[in-house]
């Protein structure tokens, strides 16, 4: 009623790198950060997607290289891993779009066009733009970009339609990368998507997105943005990604109980009769920090306990009671 402006938070990362330049400005480098929070964006009309979302990410800021990106996209390969769904996660690198975009004198405005179309892949609408400046050999690449999509071969297609060194150097980045992840056992979840152009213009090298069977949309999304704390007046390199956390809790809630039934369960239930509850939280205590999964029992007798953690998928049981301590397999 005093006509103030109110502004909704379109993303995480931009308030995340004021705080990291201001309140934490003296921390230490790097810093690992990690979060949970709501966001704001427009979806567009009838796309079926709420404007309002729920992300859980992370953010590795002050460190730069292989070694950064690959901790960052192993974090996000485990996430998706954990929730027991097939998952793909695709990687991209916007310095290769970038290099060949700046040897093409486009407008302002053709070259915004150019990332829309690419983000919505609009093949038609692309073809027809990129016919104006057909006398760039970059041009040729970027007419294919969106078909630059597959295994570790598209890297080799890319490199003899771009015949640009900055651009091709992405790509040898690209080919680095996908070696890593291979001796880390991962190269089964990933693939290669040189389309991949974030409508965040922050981004500055690698990008990627992570999908789940079941989901119309990304659950997944991150990339390296160096740029966004030069903009701050504090150079940092950074990454991190994030997670959609109501499209895959979507997912999840429609997928059958029985095939996924093990991934929501615990390794163990802890339950106590009275005046044992030190002994119980004890154990507990020990068993989280050894990296279990384990839960406190509430039911008001050990049928009750072990009916829940039959219906559960949980296979072990431990009741400490006035005669110590006893194990139930399920």
């Amino acid at each position: 009623d005093k006509g103030r402006l109110i502004v909704l938070r379109p993303d995480s990362t931009a308030p995340i790198a004021r705080v990291v330049t201001t309140r934490l400005q003296d921390a230490a480098l790097p810093l690992k950060l990690h979060y949970t929070q709501n966001v704001m964006r427009r979806s567009g009309a009838l796309r079926g997607r709420l404007d309002e979302t729920t992300q859980s990410g992370v953010e590795l800021i002050g460190a730069a290289g292989l070694k950064a990106d690959l901790e960052v996209l192993y974090t996000a390969v485990s996430s998706l891993m954990r929730t027991g769904l097939p998952f793909t996660v695709e990687l991209g690198n916007v310095g290769f779009f970038n290099e060949l975009a700046a040897a093409v004198p486009f407008t302002d405005e053709d070259f915004d066009r150019v990332q829309d179309y690419l983000v919505y892949k609009n093949m038609a609408a692309l073809q027809e733009l990129l016919e104006q400046y057909s006398a760039y050999p970059e041009t040729a690449a970027l007419r294919e970009l969106p078909n630059l999509f597959g295994g570790s071969e598209v890297l080799g297609r890319a490199r003899e339609m771009a015949k640009n060194a900055k651009a091709c150097a992405a790509l040898d980045y690209l080919d680095e990368l996908c070696k890593a992840l291979a001796e880390l056992g991962l190269a089964e979840y990933i693939t290669i998507d040189l389309g991949l152009v974030p409508q965040l213009d922050y981004y500055t090298g690698l990008v990627f997105k992570g999908y789940v069977n079941g989901a119309g949309t990304e659950v997944l999304s991150g990339g390296r943005y160096d740029r966004l704390y030069e903009a701050m007046g504090s150079a940092k390199p950074a990454i991190g990604f994030a997670v959609n956390v109501d499209v895959l809790s979507d997912v999840l809630a429609h997928t059958g109980d029985e095939e996924h039934a093990d991934m929501y369960a615990s390794d163990c239930l802890i339950c106590y009769e009275e005046g044992c509850a030190g002994d119980a939280y004890h154990c507990y205590n020990h068993a989280v920090e050894d990296g279990c999964m384990a839960e406190i029992d509430v039911s008001e007798s050990l049928e009750e306990a072990l009916d829940y953690a039959r219906a559960r998928g949980i296979p072990k049981v431990i009741l400490f009671g006035r005669d110590g301590r006893k194990d139930f397999e399920v």
